[in-house]
């Protein structure tokens, strides 16, 4: 690009209009009518509220299954030790320490 002569730097940046129309326009025509629907609608009502709540849902959810995974192996080591419930012992401490990491 040559540079500006002269005091006038009106071309200069008219050439960095041209340059960012330009590109937009490159970006929009790269862009699926699915991603074109999802800039130019606006969000809806609750949209905010999924921001809000995405993360702390995550933990959530995660800590669901890390609970559910470490008490699912604790009872079924716990209750296999009786006789009335399961035949032979099925789990010891490798299992319950297992259990719970396979939660993580």
């Amino acid at each position: 690009m040559p540079a500006p002569t002269g005091s006038s730097g009106s071309s200069m940046t008219g050439d960095v209009e041209k340059n960012a129309q330009v590109e937009q326009t490159i970006m929009t025509a790269q862009m699926s009518s699915s991603e074109m629907s999802m800039v130019s609608d606006p969000p809806n009502w609750w949209w905010k509220y999924k921001q809000m709540l995405r993360e702390p849902m995550a933990e959530f959810t995660g800590v669901m299954l890390l609970i559910i995974f470490g008490t699912g192996v604790d009872c079924q080591v716990v209750l296999s030790t009786n006789p009335d419930v399961a035949s032979s012992h099925k789990g010891e401490f490798l299992s319950v320490n297992l259990g719970w990491a396979l939660g993580k």
